[in-house]
């Protein structure tokens, strides 16, 4: 059956994510690169990337979500794993399971997904225009939040040339990101910036950010009621450029401590891969109420090749 999550939930964590942790690296800017400047990759990239945030806003995608539950030492005490297709209907995004636990959903439960997504498209098409809008305002609202996360990047940090090197086969640059000395959060998320550092490759040929990493240097209140995010989370995002797409999302992968409360904790590791990005079309969505939906593969295709 359709999941009525927001398919963008775990994706807004994005630029968090990408400057969120710090990965400790030794390398030395190579001789004859003094002349580039760090500051205006980065602000090139964050451009660059707000373009391809709003061409997403069009497109659908299949992801795979794994999450795991983690005891205080780290190992696994539950894991849940799903594929979804991601669609866009009527300005805001609805998600249909094709696979839970590395087990496809039967026909008949594929069939009772097309019959939910038929009701939630004649739902949508009734509404007044000021449900319609506030329904998209909501969904729009998270993206807001994305970017301005993102927007805040270039003023919270300190970047620093450690060289080049090749990501999955393109050359970057490599850049160590600090927290910027003075840098005046102006929300929650800037906030962890001021206790993150993290290393950035921005690719040669096209100026956008091919991957980044990180960890948690220090824990940081979030400003509820007790809600701090700990000492010690990491993360890794890849974006890589999807044929006829542009650039777009490929993967996320993070481990986090957090507390709410005096007791409660909560670790998590999650991973998430994007695929399949296509236009949103009235043909597109035809194809998903056939019997024959869904087609292509469960996983993503660069897997078979790392």
């Amino acid at each position: 059956m359709s999941d009525m999550a927001s398919s963008a939930s775990g994706k807004n964590l994005v630029p968090l994510l990408v400057l969120s942790a710090a990965v400790w690296a030794s390398a030395i800017a190579a001789s004859g690169q003094a002349q580039v400047n760090p500051l205006a990759l980065v602000q090139r990239a964050v451009a660059l990337q707000e373009a391809n945030a709003a061409r997403e806003k069009a497109l659908a995608y299949r992801e795979r979500v794994l999450n795991r539950d983690l005891d205080g030492d780290g190992q696994a005490r539950s894991t849940r794993e799903k594929v979804h297709d991601v669609l866009l209907i009527e300005g805001s995004p609805q998600r249909i399971l094709l696979e839970e636990d590395g087990t496809s959903q039967s026909a008949e439960a594929l069939a009772a997904s097309r019959d939910f997504l038929r009701r939630v498209m004649d739902i949508r098409k009734a509404e007044t225009e000021r449900e319609r809008r506030q329904r998209i305002e909501a969904y729009e609202r998270k993206q807001r939040e994305y970017r301005d996360a993102v927007s805040e990047i270039p003023r919270a940090f300190e970047f620093t040339l450690a060289g080049e090197e090749q990501v999955k086969g393109r050359l970057c640059y490599k850049l160590l990101a600090t927290p910027r000395a003075g840098y005046q959060p102006r929300n929650r998320y800037g906030r962890i910036f001021t206790q993150t550092m993290g290393v950035i490759w921005i690719d040669k040929a096209t100026g956008e950010w091919r991957r980044a990493e990180g960890e948690l240097r220090e824990t940081v209140n979030l400003g509820w009621i007790f809600v701090q995010v700990q000492k010690g989370t990491k993360a890794v995002a890849e974006q890589q450029e999807f044929p006829g797409q542009g650039w777009l999302m490929r993967s996320l992968w993070y481990r986090s401590v957090a507390r709410v409360g005096f007791f409660m904790h909560y670790r998590r590791e999650h991973r998430s891969e994007f695929w399949n990005y296509q236009a949103m079309t009235p043909a597109l969505l035809a194809s998903v109420l056939t019997d024959s939906y869904p087609q292509g593969g469960m996983q993503p295709d660069w897997r078979d090749s790392q």
